[in-house]
């Protein structure tokens, strides 16, 4: 090998290095997403959605918001004293009945392939709910938000009928929202023009897909 063959080599030897070690120090771009339970995701919307009118409206309906954490505890207040007689079994068979179970029934998910962590916001009474779901990401996270937009329940209630619904997605997080506009006005008043930009306030950008 001549002497200008060796610094040729010397040269490519040495931009490889160089390559290896940039890719190394190379950041993966961060993955869209919002930090938190989808619990505690929801309450965020939810406080946002009603601005200053927040307290008054909890006080007057107050939205009661369900996780698989909340759901447990429920269950097992139910048998205090006796829980000798609960086992991991049950207490998963009846979470899911009424988590998983609400959500399959109002027709906002077909099943829940993909679900990673999931709440929903409901009053004890009135054409109000809110589901918000964090999948895996292997999930076409807009599909499944275009489907609940379709697919939902609108009079999954006796009596009364959602007229307004919504339904948005940012990285891996799906939220959908139905309500009846005809309400009065008052502090418990909400639209889904609410919803719209407090979801977008709680991801702090504009969001990913809106569904219509």
């Amino acid at each position: 090998m001549n002497k200008i063959t060796k610094i040729v080599a010397g040269v490519l030897s040495c931009a490889c290095v160089v390559g290896v070690m940039a890719g190394c120090n190379r950041e993966e771009p961060s993955k869209k997403t919002i930090e938190g339970t989808a619990g505690e995701i929801i309450e965020k919307i939810n406080v946002a959605a009603y601005g200053e009118n927040y307290n008054e409206a909890e006080d007057m309906m107050p939205l009661i918001t369900a996780t698989k954490e909340s759901l447990e505890e429920q269950y097992r207040s139910m048998y205090e004293g006796e829980e000798d007689m609960l086992t991991d079994a049950l207490i998963s068979e009846w979470v899911t009945g009424q988590l998983d179970g609400k959500i399959i029934s109002y027709g906002i998910l077909e099943n829940m392939d993909g679900v990673v962590d999931v709440a929903y916001s409901e009053p004890w009474f009135g054409a109000y709910f809110v589901v918000l779901v964090r999948f895996d990401e292997k999930t076409d996270v807009q599909a499944k938000t275009k489907y609940m937009y379709d697919n939902a329940d609108r009079r999954a209630w006796i009596c009364m009928e959602a007229d307004e619904s919504f339904a948005a997605c940012y990285g891996d997080i799906a939220v959908f929202a139905m309500m009846g506009s005809s309400e009065e006005e008052g502090p418990t008043k909400i639209s889904v023009e609410n919803y719209s930009k407090a979801f977008a306030a709680v991801c702090g950008e504009e969001v990913d897909y809106i569904a219509k």
